[in-house]
């Protein structure tokens, strides 16, 4: 798990997943019609340590157009960071989730039946 403190990501919880053989960061959107926003290899430029503790390391992650992010990590997940480095292969094609067919379903009903008892 990565705790995102500050950059162009906001702030929030990303988490290294590896998709169709190929290691991504990953964040998860509630709303989003593919469940989470991923970021690919290809994106990961460069990483600076700034400060390391036992547990938690703050790395400054340089993205490709000029982005960055400064995130806290487990230091044992530094080497999931180098492997996304030295790859240049973008993140896999999302798969649309049944997630968001349902939220879409569920305020489809909500809206009707308001409807339909603000009509009687």
């Amino acid at each position: 798990m990565i705790e995102i403190t500050s950059g162009h990501f906001g702030c929030g919880q990303w988490q290294f997943k590896i998709i169709d053989n190929i290691p991504v960061l990953s964040h998860f959107q509630a709303f989003n019609r593919f469940d989470a926003y991923c970021i690919g290899p290809d994106e990961v430029m460069d990483y600076e340590i700034q400060a390391s503790t036992d547990e938690k390391t703050t790395v400054k992650i340089q993205f490709t157009h000029d982005r960055y992010c400064i995130a806290k990590l487990k230091t044992q997940d530094l080497e999931r960071l180098e492997a996304m480095k030295q790859l240049w292969t973008p993140a896999p094609t999302a798969k649309q989730s049944h997630h968001s067919v349902l939220y879409s379903l569920f305020i489809f009903a909500t809206v009707s039946l308001l409807l339909i008892y603000f009509a009687k």
